[in-house]
């Protein structure tokens, strides 16, 4: 049986995350980020190592081949070219929530909201657009 624990720990270490690359798949984790194409996965590129929590998202751009990723309870996203070139994003709130990469590759939505320890839950949410270099182009509180 699986110990008791709340949202944030369950983010933390339990839950993987994954999208698609092309052929491959793309998975976050405790141990970080890795490439494995599921016909041979025993050889797998590991893009990022994480040592003290998990990867909480991943998103990914098909044409262009932008990775997007973050920490868990971290306010920065990642963003990785094609070409090995990496950018930051730095979220407003303390944790981002939820990320996308849009159609044509060039914006980055982030979502984040502020995170009441004591009990795991997250408030305040906050989304920002910005362009895969890093640079606003918007931000709002949503509804």
């Amino acid at each position: 049986m699986e110990p008791p624990v709340n949202p944030t720990d369950r983010n933390q270490h339990y839950l993987p995350t994954i999208a698609w690359y092309g052929e491959c798949v793309l998975i976050g984790s405790s141990t970080g980020l890795s490439l494995i194409d599921p016909r041979n996965p025993e050889q797998h590129l590991h893009l990022a190592h994480i040592t003290d929590r998990s990867i909480n998202h991943v998103a990914v751009n098909e044409q262009t081949k932008t990775i997007a990723f973050n920490v868990a309870q971290e306010p920065v996203v990642f963003i990785v070219q094609s070409g090995g070139s990496v950018s930051s994003i730095r979220a407003e709130r303390q944790a981002v929530t939820a990320l996308a990469v849009s159609a044509d590759g060039h914006l980055i939505a982030v979502a984040s909201s502020d995170i009441q320890a004591d009990y795991g839950l997250y408030y305040d949410t906050q989304i920002q657009i910005a362009t895969t270099d890093g640079q606003l182009v918007s931000n709002f509180e949503p509804d």
